[in-house]
């Protein structure tokens, strides 16, 4: 069972205080047999957690949702800026991917919490 490609996505709301985020990751089944576990993740001490079943052979991407899960909102998100505006905050995710209450694989993600260019 491999976790690859951990990602997240932070969207401010329009005061640029708080943050939605949205994780995903890429899991992979290499085994010959279906596997059922739990995929987790966590950022700043709010875990969430998803059960994800996989066929043999089977890949896919997983993804936590902020409208499924209330923990993936940041009140106050620490913002990312330009050097010459302010201070670069970074967030770290840490995802894991669990069967029978032991960890298969693990990563994490780097992100921030950024506005976005005008359009």
């Amino acid at each position: 069972m491999s976790l690859r490609n951990p990602f997240v996505s932070a969207k401010l709301d329009n005061e640029y205080k708080n943050a939605t985020l949205t994780i995903s990751a890429d899991l992979r089944n290499a085994s010959n047999h279906d596997i059922n576990g739990v995929l987790r993740a966590d950022v700043e001490g709010k875990q969430v957690r998803q059960p994800v079943s996989l066929k043999a052979g089977e890949a896919k991407t997983v993804s936590f949702l902020p409208e499924q899960y209330a923990e993936l909102r940041l009140q106050n998100a620490r913002l990312w800026w330009p050097y010459t505006m302010g201070e670069q905050n970074l967030y770290t995710a840490k995802l894991s991917f669990d069967i029978s209450d032991a960890t298969s694989d693990a990563a994490t993600a780097t992100f921030g919490c950024a506005k976005s260019p005008p359009n």
